[in-house]
């Protein structure tokens, strides 16, 4: 008889693909034939609201009117830091005045319940959370049960990022500001991570930082989420192999993540200051959906990019282009930079951009940070001193080396092995 888990997700695995739900869904796949699995996530789809099997799988999904969705003004505000101010002045107005939030949320009684319920009624020897909104559900959970907790990214780190793009801030501001919130975010959260008997970070990054923050850990374990498992087959280059064979800069994200929005603002205001030298590569073409407030705010950038929206032939699309991953803020595994590494793209991205991945700058990436590197590494790339077919071997051979489904399947099912060893 196989052992049985639990999986707890507050985002719908079955979603218009996005890193988040991407890696969710390797999770699901590594321990879909070894172990009796359930999922219960949330849902806005009205037309999938009942249990269901799917691939031996026993689907729970729990609907949730997103639109109408109340949230607490501890909350709202918390959101504001990252999603809604269009004024920074406002954001460093309340840095300074020391406005700030609890950062972690409490969960319905219906969803406590509910997951409750599914652990008592099937059974469940181990339950996987994922996402930080949902971590406190640890303290709802029977003291029986093991629990996991997948960090897809540190939130104490990705504000004390998220402040460092801010140079409206003075520098002594930033350093009062980044020193509280070591002291309160951090071990928060921290301490919440530490209610888990196990918890799996996707970055080596965020490792060696709560390692640097809190200096003994124990039960913290890496592993990067897998693309997914239909990519199994034999990896390929598509056939570009001069540096004029690659056509143009692509950008992957949508408006819904601030990190893609803050890194595609500052790469538009790098290039604008000079678009002639990247002329051979505009406009950008930018993947993911991007709602009707963020498209108005980059109507002065329109001769820069081209928003194509969701494309259904990811790997046809991105044919002929080089990906630019500007990223700045948080600290979570790129899903983009392994999509690349795998599709065989050549990746130009920032160093934050490439944390937790072993991207190497000038053997399988090339990195920037300002736009006098930027404007260097396209200099280069037209006189023909990078070879950007070479880049982008090294780069999909590091991913069958280090990042194929197999191998970090073979990483999950080992964990759970010791787990179950000292369930009973």
């Amino acid at each position: 008889m196989k052992e049985k888990v639990l999986i707890c997700s507050p985002i719908d695995p079955f979603e218009v693909e996005n890193g988040g739900i991407l890696g969710v869904r390797s999770h699901i796949l590594m321990l879909a034939d070894k172990y009796e699995l359930s999922v219960f996530y949330l849902t806005s789809n009205l037309e999938v609201i009942d249990t269901f099997e799917k691939g031996g799988v026993y689907y729970f999904p729990y609907y949730v009117n997103t639109k109408r969705k109340k949230v607490s003004k501890a909350l709202s505000y918390l959101r504001s830091l990252f999603i809604e101010r269009e004024n920074k002045q406002d954001l460093i107005d309340d840095f300074k005045s020391a406005k700030f939030s609890v950062l972690f949320k409490y969960n319905s009684y219906e969803i406590v319940g509910r997951i409750n319920a599914i652990v008592k009624n099937r059974d469940i020897s181990i339950v996987e959370i994922h996402f930080i909104q949902w971590a406190s559900l640890v303290y709802s959970l029977p003291s029986h049960v093991k629990t996991v907790f997948v960090h897809h990214e540190l939130r104490g780190l990705r504000l004390i990022t998220q402040i460092g793009t801010l140079p409206e801030i003075e520098k002594n501001d930033k350093s009062i500001y980044i020193d509280y919130i070591k002291k309160f975010v951090n071990i928060q959260e921290f301490t919440l991570l530490n209610s888990f008997d196990y918890v799996i970070l996707v970055s080596s990054f965020d490792l060696d930082f709560l390692r640097k923050t809190f200096k003994s850990i124990s039960n913290f374990s890496v592993m990067v989420p897998a693309i997914n498992s239909t990519l199994n087959e034999e990896i390929r280059i598509n056939d570009c192999y001069k540096n004029s064979d690659f056509k143009q800069f692509l950008f992957v994200g949508g408006s819904d993540h601030p990190p893609n929005r803050d890194g595609l603002f500052w790469l538009l205001d790098l290039i604008n200051s000079d678009p002639n030298h990247f002329k051979k590569f505009l406009p950008i073409s930018v993947t993911g959906n991007w709602d009707k407030k963020w498209k108005m705010s980059l109507g002065k950038y329109v001769s820069l990019l081209d928003l194509v929206g969701y494309v259904d032939d990811f790997e046809f699309h991105t044919k002929n282009k080089i990906l630019i991953c500007s990223i700045r803020v948080a600290s979570g595994v790129r899903m983009k930079l392994l999509m690349a590494m795998y599709l065989g793209i050549p990746i130009i991205t920032t160093f934050e951009g490439a944390l937790g991945l072993d991207l190497e700058d000038g053997v399988d990436a090339l990195f920037f940070s300002d736009l006098f590197e930027l404007k260097q590494i396209v200099t280069r790339i037209n006189n023909n001193e990078i070879n950007l077919n070479e880049l982008r071997i090294n780069a999909n051979r590091k991913f069958k080396e280090l990042y194929s489904f197999q191998n970090l399947q073979t990483l999950k099912l080992d964990l759970y092995k010791d787990i179950f060893a000292n369930v009973k």
